[in-house]
């Protein structure tokens, strides 16, 4: 696959470049949220392997992610991106947000497992500027994915791309059909990339080992889809998440027994994590969701410690250099 096109279908450092402005009010103490992750449903209707998301009753109310989207969106915001947690296509009012979202002229993608497209009318399944579906076991799920799949294309604009992801862990039996039935959807169904990536929460070395197998099958495989993710995780430098500043994390984890919901840095500390305290990531509250962008409450914790396996060290420490207000000589670059 092109650079070009990895940069378009992953979260990179680029894109931050890409957004000078952000940059500036980040700078300036003011609101720098360009793109929002929101987790309305906290159940699912499947068992993914690699997912240690244990399954709740949570669910956020419409109205806390209207009036979320309402206060970032007056601020500059121009993405949404509706994630789990859950099924996001299993929140009961899914059609209203959506055509809630996209009033507020904002673009959407979202993640999903992909069985549950007949949820959405005609409006909302075509206003997605992109659909990721994760795949967790491509021999048993490709089929009725790629039959589901091909029943809605045609309520799909072609401008939408459509990608898959798998996430690969130490179960690596049979490795060479499974993609080769991911591909099969791929080559059906006009997908636009195919993006396989380890456990992050496996040893360096197991890892290593899954990636060189992974790319050992994919030797003799057309690969102009296909994205090998390679990224070191690993806790940031920096006692700050600049990142949970551009992208903030809506989730439908409750901040206390009185909230609906509760505003995380990410999806990362919620994935592939057995018996974590989520309490100890939650930045604030939905509705004080300005009062932390535009800084007026204090990072609560320090990536550099409770982040160890973190996806955006990279980003994050890169993003502290770049805010850095002591460097001198600017211009000679």
């Amino acid at each position: 696959m092109s650079i070009s096109n990895e940069l378009s279908f992953s979260s990179s450092l680029i894109k931050y470049l890409h957004n000078p402005y952000a940059l500036e009010s980040y700078i300036n103490n003011k609101c720098s949220a360009v793109c929002a992750h929101v987790s309305p449903e906290g159940s699912c209707n499947l068992e993914c392997s690699y997912c240690q998301v244990k399954k709740t009753t949570n669910r956020l109310e419409l109205r806390t992610i209207k009036k979320f989207i309402d206060s970032l969106s007056r601020n500059g915001l121009k993405s949404v991106i509706l994630t789990g947690g859950g099924e996001p296509l299993l929140y009961p009012e899914i059609n209203e947000l959506i055509k809630y979202i996209k009033k507020n002229n904002l673009k959407l993608g979202i993640i999903t497992n992909g069985t549950l497209f007949t949820r959405l009318d005609d409006i909302s399944i075509s206003s997605f500027e992109w659909i990721r579906i994760s795949i967790n076991n491509p021999i048993l799920n490709c089929v009725n994915i790629l039959n589901d799949l091909k029943k809605q294309l045609h309520r799909i604009p072609k401008t939408c791309n459509i990608g898959i992801s798998y996430v690969c862990g130490t179960n690596i039996v049979k490795l060479e059909e499974k993609i080769n039935k991911i591909l099969s959807i791929t080559n059906e169904c006009n997908i636009d990339y195919v993006r396989i990536s380890t456990d992050r929460f496996l040893s360096v070395k197991e890892m290593n080992d899954i990636k060189v197998k992974i790319t050992n099958v994919l030797s003799n495989i057309d690969k102009s889809k296909i994205m090998l993710t390679d990224k070191l995780y690993k806790a940031p430098c920096s006692n700050v998440c600049h990142r949970s500043y551009f992208k903030p994390y809506l989730s439908e984890i409750p901040y206390d027994e009185y909230t609906n919901g509760s505003i995380l840095p990410c999806g990362c500390v919620v994935h592939g994590r057995d018996n974590v305290d989520i309490k100890k990531y939650m930045l604030c509250k939905p509705d004080e969701i300005l009062k932390f962008v535009n800084k007026n409450i204090c990072f609560p914790f320090s990536p550099n410690t409770l982040c160890d396996k973190c996806e955006y060290s990279d980003i994050i420490d890169t993003l502290e250099y770049l805010t850095e207000s002591n460097i001198i000589h600017k211009e000679f670059l």
